[in-house]
């Protein structure tokens, strides 16, 4: 469970979850983990997963941070191709972070996106220290 903007409409599926905004959005989607991910496994596990999911994804840093609870995360800095608009046929650029949060052999995958240059550093660091499991 993540605290996003009022008006991001959110559609679940299964146990995964997907935030929309008109320009931006997020998803929180869950996996199963036989460890606490650290920055060499999601270079080796997940990164590949998320240049075979995306279009063009461009991984700029894997890093930790230490969230205000004092739990360790490692989350991936990348830019990818959007999806083509139905009204301008066009794609563009997006700027991504995905926070991976691990508990009791359970993986959590957050990831925000938004337009190249306009993602809000505060608000995305707002939805990822809210994030819960639930």
């Amino acid at each position: 469970m993540i605290q996003t903007p009022s008006d991001w409409k959110i559609t679940e599926k299964g146990s995964d979850t997907i935030y929309t905004g008109k320009t931006d959005g997020g998803s929180v989607v869950i996996s199963s983990a036989s460890a606490v991910p650290t920055i060499e496994s999601v270079k080796r596990d997940q990164v590949p997963q998320l240049e075979k999911q995306g279009k063009a994804i461009k991984v700029a840093d894997v890093k930790s941070q230490t969230m205000p609870n004092g739990t360790t995360i490692i989350y991936v800095v990348y830019t990818s191709e959007s999806n083509v608009d139905q009204y301008t046929r066009k794609s563009s650029l997006l700027d991504n972070v995905t926070w991976y949060f691990y508990k009791n052999k359970k993986l959590a995958a957050l990831t925000l996106w938004a337009p190249k240059g306009t993602a809000n550093a505060n608000l995305w660091k707002q939805i990822s220290e809210s994030f819960m499991w639930m």
